[in-house]
This record gives C-alpha cells, structure tokens and sequence, in this order.
C-alpha cells in the first residue's frame, strides 16, 4: 500500500486530495500545525503535528516509511505588514520546502510534488505561456514560490527522488474562496457586475482536475520537471460570468461595459493590479502534461461550476433562488 504524506492538509486543496487519495485505497498522513487540527480531518488519516512552518521545521517523524510527498502547504494570505515581506513568504515557501524535500531524499521517499503557482511565472501573457517561457514573478508570494523551484530542482538533481511541480491558475471548486467566491456571492445576489464586455481570457483549473494531475503525476515514471495545468478552454471573463449565473440558477445580469471606460475607472480607484488582472488575458499551455503523461481534464467548466455552485448553496441557504 502506498503511504501519501500530505503538507496543507487542511487546506482548500487538501481536503479534496486526502479524499482522493483514500478512494484510491492508499494509507494518508496529514503534516499540520497542531495536534488539534485532527478534528477538520477525516477518521483514518494519520496527524504529524509540525508546528510553524519554516527553515528549521523538522518533519522527519512526518517522512517515516512514506512512498511520496504532496507538498501543498504555503504562506498565502497576505494579513498584515508584516505578512507582506518577501522574508516572510521566503521562510514557509522557500525554506521549509527546502528543509522538506531534503529529509524527503535522507527518508528515501520515492516522489515529491510540489504545488508551485502560476504566480511564479507572472501575471500576464497574450498568447498561451510555456514551461519554457521566463520566469518573471511580480509579487514576493511569486518571488518566494520561483525561488522555491529553482532550489527543489537544483536539489532534485543530486536526490534519487523524483520531482514533480505544478504550476495551477486559477483554482475554483467546492470550498474556494479569494476572488472566485467574491464573483460568486455577486453573481448569486444579482449585482450589476459591468463584465459583459471583458473578452480577455483566463485559464483556470477545477480543484477536481488539479487533484486528478497530481494523482497522476504521482503515479507515473514518466511525469518529471514541472507542468502547467489547467481546465480545458478558457473563457473569457464575460463567459464565466454567465456560466456561474447559470450554476446558480440565476440571470446573467453583467453589463456591457468598454473595457476602456472600466480600466480609466479602476485606474480612478487606485486599482492598476486589479485592472490587469480582470482586462487582460492570462493563458498558459498544458501540452507539455498532456504529451509526457497523457493527461487530460476529466472535469470540463460546467461540471466544475455546478459542484462549486451546489457547494455554495449549501454555505448560503438564504440566498436559494427558490425563494425568488
């Protein structure tokens, strides 16, 4: 039996890897910051209590007799000054990931994935980016998340151990918070959201896809060096605007807004980032997973938004559309 240790268990992304992982019949330990965090897990996962991560974390009680690390846990949340420091975002994702897949190779563990992020490339692209494109993160949580790549890579070449890291957009699905679930609580209460126009386009991933990769990657020889992932197609934010009216049962009410006249008006407000994000197209290539392991997307987007949407209801009850 195969035996997954999973950092960021109680994460977002952790919770729906643990339960994919226990279907597939394998033995889970959680690595999680303390011996209370066994309450948000499931009855027979196994709990390593490691404390704060940083670079003198020691998970080697974590690593015993484990065949492959899922590496999710990170310093994302922005909460404070200090939290916004490239040091601070330095001693989780750099370091302690560092520390990990060090005493992941002394342990003899056979494979290690990392869940990196498209942050570590950068925030924009026109034309669909490549594992092969420069690395020009904007943001020290992108910083620190490209640092952390280049030391496991450089590391992994004198390991036995495998590496493997992905690269997500965009993550949605049952549980998501941050800007999906803010378009989600509007679209849901009918605000005049002024997207109708906005044709550029985004790649995002469904948390079930990006589950399924990291399975796969995990489990096969051939998956080596670092990926990028995503749903297939990707709409414009227009599309997926409606498209999650329509998970939600509700009306698609954007407005038909130039984006010329939304970008002068988010620059009024202080908002350059926000303006980019939202105006731009930010597309990213999967063939490189596709061609080493042919893997594909088992999700497509409504499949991905009606989970997501029937997930919501039940965290906002009052906002059935039943109830008109």
């Amino acid at each position: 039996m195969t035996v997954s240790l999973v950092t960021g268990a109680t994460g977002f992304v952790g919770g729906h890897l643990i339960a994919r992982l226990r279907r597939e019949g394998e033995s889970v330990r959680a690595a999680v910051r303390s011996p209370s965090d066994k309450d948000r897990l499931p009855e027979g996962v196994w709990i390593s209590a490691v404390g704060d991560l940083g670079p003198e974390t020691d998970w080697s009680e974590s690593l015993r007799n484990v065949d492959v690390v899922y590496h999710l846990a990170a310093r994302v949340h922005q909460m404070g000054k200090q939290a916004r420091t490239l040091a601070a975002f330095r001693s989780v994702n750099v370091q302690a990931t560092k520390r990990l897949f060090d005493q992941a190779a002394e342990a003899g563990v056979e494979t290690f994935v990392h869940v990196s992020s498209i942050k570590a490339v950068g925030e924009g692209g026109r034309r669909p980016l490549t594992e092969n494109d420069p690395a020009r993160p904007e943001e020290p949580y992108g910083v620190s998340k490209r640092e952390a790549e280049m030391l496991l890579t450089s590391s992994a070449t004198r390991a036995a151990t495998r590496l493997v890291i992905l690269r997500p957009p965009l993550i949605y699905g049952p549980g998501a918070k941050g800007n999906m679930s803010r378009l989600m609580v509007a679209c849901d209460r009918g605000w005049p959201l002024p997207l109708g126009s906005v044709a550029a386009r985004r790649s995002l991933i469904y948390v079930g896809n990006l589950v399924d990769a990291l399975y796969r990657v995990a489990n096969s020889e051939k998956a080596r060096g670092t990926y990028f992932v995503k749903d297939l197609g990707d709409p414009t934010v227009a599309a997926l605007c409606a498209a999650i009216a329509e998970a939600l049962g509700r009306p698609d009410r954007a407005l038909s807004v130039p984006p010329s006249i939304l970008r002068l008006a988010l620059f009024a407000l202080g908002k350059k980032a926000e303006s980019s994000r939202l105006l731009e197209s930010f597309l990213i290539s999967d063939d490189k997973i596709r061609g080493d392991i042919d893997w594909s997307p088992p999700f497509d987007l409504t499949a991905g938004l009606s989970e997501t949407a029937a997930w919501f209801r039940t965290m906002n009850p009052k906002h059935d559309p039943r109830d008109g």
